[in-house]
């Protein structure tokens, strides 16, 4: 379906209403993968054993799977904000280029 005139403000509107929530998730996913990091470290230090035993204690913590799926939310949370983003762009293209074209509805 071609994009009219109704297409075009609606994608312009949600482009300028979603700019601060795309630029909070994109920070909130590295933040998140950061706090991965942090979890595990916490739990390596906390651990006891060989350092092989520590990093498995670590890594299997339920704190640092608990990290790693906020990250993983944050990642999709993200990307369906940027794809939406990018369909909402593509219809302002679109539009454009029927626009150049004459042929607007």
């Amino acid at each position: 379906m071609l994009p009219d005139r109704e297409k075009l403000e609606d994608a312009l509107d949600y482009l300028a209403k979603t700019d601060r929530s795309h630029a909070l998730l994109f920070a909130a996913k590295d933040v998140q993968k950061e706090r991965i990091k942090l979890v595990r470290a916490e739990k390596f230090l906390s651990a006891t054993g060989s350092v092989a035993e520590r990093n498995a204690t670590a890594d299997s913590s339920i704190e640092v799977a608990e990290a790693i799926t906020e990250w993983e939310n944050a990642v999709a949370d993200f990307k369906l904000l940027e794809n939406t983003r990018s369909r909402m762009n593509t219809v302002i293209e679109v539009w454009r280029s029927l626009n150049k074209q004459g042929r607007t509805l």
